[in-house]
């Protein structure tokens, strides 16, 4: 016995739907447990300002980044800053994190950490602060100010390891979100700060610390990563 075959006119037949590109997965540009060679580039006011690798304190395993102030004429206003830089990435969204402490926090006035990019002619930033005197976390706005973080107020312990999280859209020119230890925030409505026009092209992360009266200061980093990725 025959069976009828039923025909479908092609107009009226659905093809499968053709598989999308596959997601592209994020890059590590770099992680750095300060167990190696010193990556970072330090500047600072004075002559004798230290960025190092250092074992005295380290989240994991025997060595973290110190970042400390001149001990020569320590006077307010001192800084240390410390950076480390990469090619221009072809996924620009970046993520920074980091763990940070530092051993006597009474002594600081601010810590920064952020991240600077440009793909060849104008340069972005987006930095977090910690404000010790105020007790409070900062993010730098578009118009170089800072704002506070009201989800993060509180001082901050000595000798004590935080987890610290930043990620910025150089497509959009804006935040994404942050992160400081448990607590996360939406950051996504927030534009990045325009420093000008630059011919070069990076992506850098930048580490800070600042004392406003005038003693030593030190900021211990450790188990620093930057990502980039596709989209937020």
């Amino acid at each position: 016995m025959s069976q009828a075959h039923r025909y479908v006119p092609m107009h009226l037949y659905d093809r499968p739907a053709r598989p999308g590109a596959p997601p592209v997965p994020p890059t590590t540009l770099w992680t750095d447990d300060m167990e190696g060679i010193l990556n970072w580039t330090g500047s600072g006011t004075g002559a004798d300002w230290v960025v190092a690798l250092d074992n005295a304190a380290s989240h994991s395993p025997t060595h973290d980044l110190i970042l400390r102030t001149r001990t020569t004429g320590p006077a307010p206003g001192d800084y240390v800053l410390a950076t480390r830089s990469v090619a221009w990435s072809s996924q620009h969204v970046f993520h920074l994190e980091t763990v940070l402490e530092t051993p006597n926090p009474v002594l600081l006035t601010y810590l920064h950490v952020g991240l600077q990019a440009n793909a060849g002619a104008e340069k972005w930033q987006g930095r977090l602060r910690y404000d010790h005197v105020a007790a409070k976390w900062h993010y730098e706005t578009s118009a170089g100010g800072w704002t506070e973080i009201a989800a993060w107020a509180g001082l901050i312990a000595a000798a004590t390891w935080y987890h610290l999280q930043l990620d910025v859209d150089m497509d959009t020119h804006k935040y994404v979100s942050a992160v400081f230890g448990a607590s996360a925030i939406d950051l996504s409505a927030q534009g990045l700060l325009d420093v000008g026009a630059e011919v070069s092209s990076y992506v850098m992360a930048t580490l800070r610390a600042e004392h406003g009266a005038g003693f030593v200061q030190g900021i211990n980093h450790d188990d620093v990563t930057l990502i980039a990725r596709t989209s937020p």
